[in-house]
């Protein structure tokens, strides 16, 4: 990882998630929340450099599109934010699925990301809310080349068909929102089809083309909740602060123990391998589950006086 300087980036925080498969994806409304799957997390080293074990590969299964799955790896932090996506193919083995190899005969994924700069106009809380992705809109049909052909021998017939089960990998874009930024590339998406498309016949010498059919394009959003911070210190009354900084604050004291929760949970059936507390347990003497008592005793604690407080 690079930050917006072109410098490693240490102790920032990267999520790998899953996209559902594309017919949830395309049957989301402006305005909804992707309901990404997360598949593990990791903190860049000194050097810039991270790894993301997928600890249960079989639980992507219903993320499946033709035998691919679609992923991304999201970070925000004060250095910047950043994602890529890649597509993967998953195969079926003796142990179950497990990830297909890639050209260099590997099962790894290299994701490199160059960060992008914070908005100066928002409020960036660290490594926090990144993955929150919504779908903001459609940008409609547009044609993308799913194959081509040239002859300068007379007398070949070429023929072309995109057929049922095929699948392209579309290219992603991203762009911060600060004044002036532009699109740059971050990845691709694996889209497969369920149709079959017939393309005229060509022939002769100098027959050539690039045969295309229509993907559809969408707009989505990753948010922060620094966002929403500054809508409401902006431009909200006195009474509207209020009452947001009283329920952000709830929220934060009420989700903290049930994310502690929900981390002995994956624990349990082994798809936290690279949690938080597994990590501090190769690190120390204490093992995985009394971290998570750690963490539970500390956000309870804080639930506790923080609900004290605000109550009182």
């Amino acid at each position: 990882m690079l930050g917006v300087a072109g410098h490693p980036v240490a102790g920032q925080r990267v999520i790998l998630y899953a996209w559902p498969n594309q017919h949830v994806t395309a049957a989301l409304k402006p305005g909804q929340q992707v309901p990404l799957t997360r598949l593990g997390s990791a903190v860049t080293s000194g050097a810039g450099q991270y790894a993301i074990r997928v600890s249960d590969p079989g639980s992507l299964k219903a993320s499946l599109n033709n035998g691919m799955v679609n992923m991304e790896v999201i970070s925000t932090g004060r250095a910047g934010w950043g994602a890529f996506s890649f597509p993967r193919r998953m195969v079926t083995t003796s142990r179950g699925m497990a990830f297909a190899s890639n050209r260099a005969g590997l099962a790894s994924q290299l994701a490199n990301m160059r960060l992008l700069a914070n908005s100066s106009n928002s409020h960036v809380v660290p490594n926090s809310a990144c993955g929150l992705l919504h779908f903001l809109s459609s940008f409609g049909n547009k044609a993308t080349t799913v194959g081509g052909m040239w002859s300068n021998v007379p007398g070949v017939s070429m023929t072309f068909t995109y057929g049922t089960g095929q699948s392209s990998s579309l290219g992603v874009a991203i762009k911060g929102t600060v004044q002036g930024s532009t699109w740059q590339a971050s990845g691709t998406h694996s889209m497969s089809s369920t149709t079959s498309i017939g393309f005229p016949t060509r022939s002769g010498a100098g027959s050539g083309n690039h045969f295309r059919t229509e993907f559809v394009y969408g707009l989505y959003a990753v948010l922060v909740f620094g966002l929403g911070v500054l809508a409401v210190s902006w431009w909200g009354s006195e009474p509207v602060q209020s009452a947001s900084a009283y329920a952000g604050t709830w929220f934060l004291l009420l989700a903290a123990p049930r994310a502690v929760l929900e981390l002995q949970h994956q624990r349990r059936r082994g798809r936290a391998r690279d949690s938080d507390a597994d990590l501090l347990a190769r690190l120390t003497p204490l093992p995985g589950l009394a971290w998570v008592g750690v963490f539970l005793v500390t956000t309870g604690a804080a639930l506790v006086a923080g609900g004290g407080w605000l109550l009182g």
